[in-house]
Order: structure tokens, then sequence, then C-alpha cells
């Protein structure tokens, strides 16, 4: 198989609050919009997040809930530094910033339908940890 993207779609109930959530705390932009779906992107970065309607009829009734249960990740130069940022944009915290053993300062952020964001700074793992990095390149 030759694969030339891969992007998450979230399913909501509200469309146009997902929409605003992700262009106001993570500044991307809609690169195509409709009322059912939306297909957002940062205008610097190679990477696409897309939200759509639960209610929308290509989708079979066993798909038709929102995206709770979902947590996405975004990786950031200085986790520290998002977390005022976010902070003084009045973003919901449900994870405070922290060092984790694994290699992570990170937060989470609590965002539309259920889905929790989850913002990562790469750090230097602990000694438990670092054989688990395998090196490998996607």
């Amino acid at each position: 198989m030759t694969t030339t993207g891969c992007f998450p779609v979230l399913l909501s109930r509200d469309v146009q609050e997902a929409r605003g959530f992700y262009e106001r705390y993570f500044g991307l932009v809609p690169r195509f919009e409709s009322d059912w779906y939306v297909q957002l992107g940062h205008p610097s970065q190679a990477f696409e997040l897309a939200v759509m309607t639960t209610q929308h009829d290509s989708l079979p009734a066993a798909a038709q809930t929102p995206a709770a249960g979902v947590l996405l990740s975004f990786e950031v130069t200085d986790a520290s530094a998002e977390h005022a940022r976010l902070a003084a944009l009045g973003a919901e915290f449900v994870h405070g910033l922290r060092d984790e053993a694994w290699g992570q300062r990170h937060f989470m952020m609590r965002g539309p339908d259920g889905v929790f964001v989850d913002v990562i700074e790469r750090i230097a793992p602990s000694g438990e940890y670092t054989d688990a990095y395998t090196g490998a390149e996607p």
C-alpha cells in the first residue's frame, strides 16, 4: 500500500465548537470546511486534524457517537511556555505541568466532546526508560 497521508477525524456533537477550540489553543486553520466537517491544519507544520459531526449520513449508526476516550497529543518544543500561554487564554487543565520518567514534560487539557489533549515536550528519560527507546525513525 502506498499511503499519502494519515490524520485523525474526531466525531463531534458540535463541529464549530471543536473547530474553535483547536483554532484558539493550537493555531490550526481550516483547509476545508462545511457545516458537518472541517479539516484543520497548522500553517507551518505538516499535520492535519479533522472534525466531523456525529450525525452525518455517511456514518453508520454504530459510529455516531462523539470521540470520548481519545487522547490527542501535541508535541512542542517548550511545554512550560505553552502551559503559560494556554493558561492566559483560559484553558481548562485536567493534569498539571510535570516531568515523567519516560521522557516527557507535559500537561493535559479537556477538549470538546470528552477528548483530552496532552501537550508534550520530549526530555531525557530516566535510566529505567532509556533502553525502551529504539532509535527507529517512523
